[in-house]
């Protein structure tokens, strides 16, 4: 899954130590205001960026950081936290790995998801925010959404889609931790993904020729911002827009949205279905 540490620096210091408190509170039921409990994130994350910014707000939850999704099935599970923040289609990863996680309603928050550009990309920036405003009107992009929200967690697929071999060269560095949102293909190496879905109709559409380099999330986003690609994208939410374009690079519209919601544990607790290293 992926890894997003290049924020970490610049969130407030809300780390707590996961032994230092028990719970006297009832089971969380009520997303709307989680004041008192303890709640796990990842770090720089969507989640944390949410949890931190309703903790500023006034909501005094206790957030946990965690460098791995691993950390927070264990946090919850031992009883070191009374719950966690994910994007739903994490969540559906996880569950095809773990059972006994209650999602509960409503989600904390919708977050879109977008892509970079090098600052001297402006004129591709605002080619391709124009292809997503007329994408999002097409019987594809309903169906894209519609494949999104039933992702099961495990089983990825995308329509063939074609590809120009003679267009105007792009260089993409594409995050490939970020499965289901951006990863080369354990077949052929192919870069696929939600994330990666719009680029590919965009640049076909437009007269384009991806040149696609799978990478880690910060050189992609460094390595947009420095010039070694012209776009980068795997897992971005919206939430990091401002700050990203402060660090020196061009964001794009949104072109899908996730909810963040809350998971805690059933009455049984977790149970180990599948690989817990993946997550």
């Amino acid at each position: 899954m992926k890894r997003k540490l290049f924020l970490a620096a610049a969130l407030p210091a809300l780390l707590l130590d996961a032994c230092s408190k028990v719970s006297s509170k009832p089971a969380v039921n009520d997303t709307r205001d989680l004041s008192g409990y303890r709640v796990g994130v990842n770090l720089a994350w969507e989640g944390d960026y949410i949890m931190t910014e309703r903790y500023l707000a006034g909501e005094k939850t206790d957030i946990y950081r965690f460098d791995e999704t691993a950390g927070l099935l264990l946090a919850l599970q031992t009883g070191k936290t009374d719950c966690f923040v994910l994007d739903e289609t994490e969540i559906a990863v996880v569950k095809s790995q773990v059972a006994g996680i209650k999602v509960l309603s409503p989600p904390v928050a919708e977050v879109g998801y977008i892509a970079f550009f090098n600052r001297s990309k402006q004129g591709l920036l605002e080619d391709f925010n124009a292809f997503v405003a007329e994408w999002r009107e097409s019987e594809e992009y309903k169906d894209y959404i519609r494949r999104i929200k039933s992702f099961d967690g495990s089983n990825y697929s995308e329509p063939e889609l074609p590809s120009l071999k003679d267009g105007l060269p792009v260089t993409v560095g594409y995050c490939e931790l970020s499965f289901p949102r951006s990863f080369p293909d354990a077949e052929n190496g192919e870069a696929k993904g939600f994330d990666m879905e719009p680029l590919k109709r965009w640049a076909f559409a437009r007269g384009y020729s991806l040149k696609m380099t799978g990478t880690s999330y910060e050189d992609m986003e460094q390595g947009t911002r420095i010039g070694n690609y012209d776009i980068g994208v795997g897992y971005i939410g919206d939430c990091y827009a401002e700050e990203s374009r402060k660090a020196g690079v061009l964001t794009s519209s949104s072109f899908s949205e996730s909810s963040l919601q809350v998971c805690v544990k059933s009455r049984d607790g977790l149970a180990v279905t599948g690989d817990i290293d993946k997550l």
